[in-house]
């Protein structure tokens, strides 16, 4: 009971903390960017905040549940490192940034309501 106290709190923590935070990036490593969403019209700038250097990651669109199922799969079992989660809003200020796989997998295991934004 401690334990599951313990990742309700994390989870509660993440959840504020996800939102509008600007991701840094290790300039050296390649990242995979998960944005959740059928628009594929989003700008640098509304899916990170701010100008990033679109060299260093491979954007991957998540456009439907089998998709996202199968991206929670493989973050559960360790295989997203270095990855972003982003899931964009039509209100910029509600956007939620995960800026690695164990910031996702506390609001994966946490159960946090994160939707697919519909165009």
């Amino acid at each position: 009971m401690k334990k599951f106290f313990t990742l309700f709190c994390i989870g509660l923590c993440v959840e504020a903390t996800a939102q509008n935070k600007i991701c840094k990036f290790d300039i050296p490593v390649m990242h995979n960017v998960y944005v959740f969403s059928e628009n594929r019209n989003h700008t640098i700038i509304e899916l990170f905040g701010e100008r990033v250097p679109t060299q260093i990651m491979n954007i991957m669109y998540v456009t439907n549940e089998q998709t996202k199922n199968q991206t929670d799969s493989l973050c559960k079992v360790g295989q997203l490192g270095e990855s972003i989660f982003i899931f964009p809003h039509k209100d910029a200020s509600r956007t939620i940034r995960f800026c690695n796989d164990r910031e996702y997998l506390v609001a994966l295991v946490n159960k946090m309501e994160l939707r697919i934004e519909c165009k």
